[in-house]
């Protein structure tokens, strides 16, 4: 959604919304909702307890660009037909880049 991706292009952002960590950061591709994730498959970060509590499945890691749909238990296998994926990995990668200390 576009606050969703609003929210994605902001690295001020970029902290879990619940612990303040900045380590291993996802934001919902529903909501804009930030939260920390060590490992989708155990169920004890804050991404997976707000996927599970909103039924709000695809999330996007800020720190890797690395996509994943919690009710597939998979990343995506493929892009969407006007290439979203490619898209915001190529914004994720430009603003990993620059200094927004």
């Amino acid at each position: 959604t576009g606050q969703a991706e609003g929210a994605l292009l902001n690295p001020t952002k970029w902290s879990c919304s619940t612990c303040g960590t900045t380590d291993q950061i996802w934001c919902c591709l529903y909501c804009g909702w930030f939260g920390c994730c060590e490992s989708w498959e155990e169920a004890e970060g804050h991404m997976q307890a707000h996927c599970a509590a909103t039924q709000h499945d695809i999330a996007v890691c800020v720190n890797s660009a690395e996509f994943w749909c919690r009710q597939c238990r998979a990343s995506p296998p493929g892009d969407t037909p006007r290439g979203d994926l490619a898209r915001l990995r190529s914004a994720l990668e430009q603003l990993r880049r620059q200094d927004y200390q």
